[in-house]
């Protein structure tokens, strides 16, 4: 199942959404410690790998949303015919419920 159904995304959008998510906390870990290393030559070897993961990311972003747009429509979300459209009875509930205090 490569590309998405209703009810659930596809394999090629869920590895991209993983491996970015990865790619970002690796990110997170490198800018950190980039900028509490004193020692220039230090800081430069950290940003050497800190770069390329940050364009990585941004390629595997720009190719999620080519997925998307040219193969892969994002699923439409799911209805509960009994709730109304969201699917949720707490919101269905609420516009009543809030506007009893007036």
């Amino acid at each position: 199942m490569l590309k998405s159904r209703v009810d659930r995304y596809g394999t090629v959008a869920v590895s991209i959404h993983w491996v970015s998510a990865i790619l970002i906390l690796v990110l997170l870990g490198t800018g950190f410690r980039a900028a509490n290393v004193i020692d220039a030559t230090s800081k430069a070897g950290i940003l050497r790998l800190h770069i390329p993961i940050a364009i990585a990311v941004l390629l595997l972003t720009l190719v999620r949303i080519a997925w998307w747009w040219r193969f892969d429509r994002k699923p439409l979300p799911w209805t509960d015919r009994r709730y109304g459209r969201s699917g949720s009875p707490a919101q269905s509930t609420l516009p009543f419920t809030s506007s009893s205090s007036v």
